[in-house]
């Protein structure tokens, strides 16, 4: 393992940060942090699979966007979700025409995350919770790192959350996003993923 992947936060963290105060702060730290409650938390490091995962499914869903309503975004962009939490997903869709020197959003269409053992409790749980409580947003992904599976939540017409995903898996399985005129297989997710 490497010496980065052993980083630990300092015992000094500091609390109460607003966003704009986390911001200031976190570019001159060692490790990586979401905001979380006005208190900084350390983020794990990625393996190859979780990043060979965010660039296929860039490179399958960005160009069947609108480029005129959407763009994407990923790892070091953030999606604010509340006035002192902003998290940093794998990926995610926002409207398009956005001033190119913000560092976060409070209105993506589309947050994905990838499963890592470290963070599938927060995936699942309080970054569900969190992102499912977004105005804005639309559709909300957990891939799996190690096999092709995807939990999917989307508004429906009512712009309703559903109380369960759909839950789809296997290399044939097709990720459908409607709202933003999408869809890719599963297996051209997980190309190459070992």
């Amino acid at each position: 393992m490497s010496a980065l992947a052993e980083t630990t936060p300092p015992a000094d963290l500091p609390t109460g940060l607003n966003v704009a105060a986390f911001l200031a702060w976190a570019p001159r730290q060692a490790g990586r942090y979401e905001l979380v409650e006005g208190t900084p938390k350390m983020q794990p490091y990625v393996k190859l699979n979780h990043n060979r995962i965010v660039a296929n499914l860039t490179l399958a869903i960005g160009p069947q966007l609108d480029p005129r309503r959407f763009e994407l975004a990923a790892g070091d962009f953030a999606v604010e979700v509340g006035p002192r939490t902003l998290r940093y997903a794998d990926l995610m869709v926002l409207p398009a025409g956005k001033d190119g020197h913000i560092r976060s959003v409070p209105d993506a269409k589309l947050l994905v995350e990838v499963l890592s053992e470290s963070t599938m409790h927060v995936d699942f749980g309080e970054k569900r919770h969190e992102y499912m409580s977004l105005p804005d947003l639309e559709i909300y992904v957990v891939l799996a790192q190690d096999e092709p599976r995807a939990w999917i939540w989307q508004r429906d017409e009512k712009r309703l959350w559903p109380h369960d995903p759909l839950i789809i898996e296997g290399a044939d399985a097709v990720l459908s996003l409607p709202y933003l005129g999408a869809s890719v297989r599963l297996a051209d997710v997980y190309r190459n993923v070992a």
